[in-house]
């Protein structure tokens, strides 16, 4: 568990320090589309295992939050249904928690975005000379 998340954090930071990775508004869009497919998809396989096993998993934590958690907030302040009795949804929790993750990672493209650009003025774009008088 450690490990994994350990590599989630730390490969897209090597792949930005060694350059592999450019910021830009395409690279922002297609990363909140494929995390929007996940979440959405977790919601369902979740809901699968349950209804395959009678055992839910929890993945992207999309069912209920870890204790001790800001999620926790999220999920009490929503209601938790059963639709035909056996898939579980708790509708504002998953739409506050979405907000959320866009919030973190706007503020996160933002910082290297910036990050980026100031290193692409820094090294790569020569100053112009002053015309001589």
């Amino acid at each position: 568990y450690i490990v994994g998340h350990i590599l989630i954090v730390t490969l897209p930071l090597w792949a930005y320090a060694v350059g592999f990775i450019k910021l830009n508004f395409k690279t922002f869009y297609k990363t909140l589309v494929l995390v929007g497919i996940l979440y959405a998809s977790s919601f369902i396989v979740n809901n699968l295992m349950y209804l395959l096993f009678d055992q839910y998993s929890n993945y992207f934590y999309s069912l209920n939050p870890a204790g001790g958690t800001p999620l926790e907030t999220f999920y009490n302040l929503g209601k938790t249904f059963y639709l035909f009795d056996r898939i579980k949804v708790n509708p504002l929790y998953m739409v506050l928690t979405g907000i959320f993750a866009l919030f973190i990672m706007s503020v996160l493209y933002l910082v290297f975005y910036v990050h980026q650009h100031k290193l692409i003025d820094k090294y790569f774009r020569k100053e112009e000379p002053l015309p001589s008088e």
